[in-house]
């Protein structure tokens, strides 16, 4: 891991941390998660941008990104560099793992 994901993800943790006790919000989600990460102002692809921010906020808005289940994100060049994360509990996917285990 370089020296700037380190910092990105040491800022994006303490950042996510005020805003969910802001929120009152004083414990990591336990249950299965959908998260949208949008990301602008960045060269990074989608794909390792969102996994670096999953792996910061591991033990901050849940106890380990495995519970992230259903996951979007975007990145863009434009804009004003910084990421939004949304996230929020998700049953569908526990009703869908259910069928896949019956099926496979």
């Amino acid at each position: 891991m370089t020296p700037e994901v380190r910092a990105y993800q040491r800022s994006l943790r303490l950042l996510a941390l005020a805003e969910l006790r802001r929120q009152g919000l004083w414990e990591p989600m336990t249950c299965t998660v959908a998260a949208l990460v949008v990301m602008r102002g960045t060269k990074l692809d989608a794909d390792n941008g969102s996994k670096d921010t999953l792996d910061a906020l591991e033990g901050v808005a849940w106890v380990n990104d495995k519970q992230v289940r259903l996951l979007s994100c975007m990145a863009s060049t434009r804009g004003q560099r910084g990421v939004e994360v949304h996230f929020g509990p998700v049953t569908l996917v526990s009703e869908f793992d259910a069928l896949r285990d019956a099926i496979f």
